[in-house]
């Protein structure tokens, strides 16, 4: 039987309710919370272990007396930069100081609560900022308050019960076969524009083009090997708000990968490289190319091939739409592209398949449609040979002897 004080109460249902204090608010009144089992011992010894965790945490409280902030710039400087790239540790500084050093960062770490994290995430979704974004953002923070936790700065993760906003799925922006040809015809007559065609016909990203090398090129088998990316980022080394150029392997495993081409491209590799004074594919004064000049030469090309609203990235989407138009299968394309999933690659072109898939529809009705001529024909000689029998039997009975 539960013993006075415990607070472990039968509940209507037969299962056993037992309460701990998780947490205070700030006016010191307890946080409540609570676990359920179909005995009471097993509630019992689930809520020794709270209390027990509890007490410790209330005890060790005064371990981090810090801000936000101050624990974001811990984690961020000690335990995460260490092991990540450089360009994902600017990505993770730019948002934590764009979006939560304004609204969190300046409240206590030990008294962060669940409804400041929502609060914060509404503030958000107000503002207009796209679903995705807010994700990435509380997923950094998330994954940061988690270490708090498992470093006993801090009792329990506030952004366990968060409500995030759902993402709907961005449509694809690739161009019609007629806008590509256009956009082709105008590259090809311009000088600089070979990341418009190595985009188009190879589907890699900006970045991995700017760091294409002719060493990266291999004539003699017509392979293109992707093995680094180069982007700008901002240097929170320097004094003042400066940006500098890395050059890196590509963000996943994956993205390294190996991409052959044919005939007509490798007649264009071959010219360009004749006339080349640089080490890279695409350059710019000799040197590398960074993204933000291919992405103007680009805007530049569309403009005047009379293209609005398209972006260098739907290059990409282009080329992996053309893919699946002439029916290289999901696993192929995936690889090409250098996703980590066929299933990824999947979420994302599932509409351009869907031609495809109704040509295979197509093909299969063809066989219902043949099944079921089949059907009626032999239906209508069965009905025939039906009406034979028939007058056939009624003949037989007006012949057979009357039975008294």
């Amino acid at each position: 039987m539960p013993r006075k004080g415990e607070n472990i109460y039968k509940r209507k249902d037969g299962r056993w309710e037992g309460r701990y204090i998780k947490g205070r608010r700030t006016d010191g009144r307890a946080i409540y919370g609570s676990v359920y089992a179909r005995k009471y011992s097993e509630v019992r010894e689930r809520l020794l272990l709270l209390k027990a965790e509890y007490a410790s945490w209330e005890h060790k409280e005064a371990g981090f007396t810090g801000s936000v902030w101050d624990w974001l710039s811990y984690w961020l400087e000690y335990l995460e930069r260490p092991h990540v790239k450089h360009s994902t540790y600017a990505s993770y500084r730019c948002k934590l100081e764009c979006h939560v050093l304004p609204v969190l960062g300046g409240k206590k770490l030990a008294k962060l609560k669940e409804s400041d994290i929502q609060n914060w995430l509404d503030q958000m979704i107000a503002k207009g900022l796209a679903a995705n974004t807010i994700r990435t953002v509380f997923r950094i923070l998330s994954t940061s308050l988690g270490k708090a936790v498992s470093r006993h700065c801090l009792f329990a993760n506030p952004c366990r019960e968060a409500v995030l906003p759902e993402v709907k799925k961005p449509g694809i922006r690739a161009l019609t076969f007629a806008q590509q040809k256009k956009l082709e015809k105008q590259a090809l007559f311009e000088k600089g524009n070979e990341a418009v065609i190595l985009a188009l016909y190879t589907g890699m990203r900006i970045g991995e083009i700017s760091a294409l090398t002719w060493g990266d090129v291999d004539f003699e088998n017509n392979l293109i090997h992707v093995r680094r990316t180069l982007q700008r980022i901002t240097d929170y080394e320097s004094s003042g708000v400066k940006t500098r150029v890395i050059m890196d392997i590509p963000k996943s495993d994956t993205s390294c990968r190996i991409i052959p081409f044919a005939a007509h491209l490798k007649e264009l590799l071959l010219k360009w490289k004749a006339v080349s004074d640089s080490a890279y594919v695409v350059s710019c004064r000799g040197d590398y190319a960074e993204p933000r000049v291919l992405s103007y030469r680009f805007h530049q090309t569309a403009e005047r091939a009379g293209l609005e609203a398209v972006t260098f990235h739907g290059l990409r989407h282009t080329y992996a739409t053309r893919c699946v138009e002439r029916g290289i299968d999901i696993v192929t394309l995936s690889r090409l592209l250098g996703h980590a999933s066929a299933k990824m690659t999947l979420d994302i072109y599932a509409d351009s398949t869907m031609e495809q898939r109704r040509a295979a529809m197509g093909v299969l009705d063809l066989l219902l449609t043949k099944n079921s001529s089949q059907a009626t024909d032999t239906g209508m000689l069965l009905k025939g040979w039906g009406k034979i029998a028939d007058l056939i039997m009624q003949t037989a009975a007006r012949d057979l002897p009357a039975v008294y």
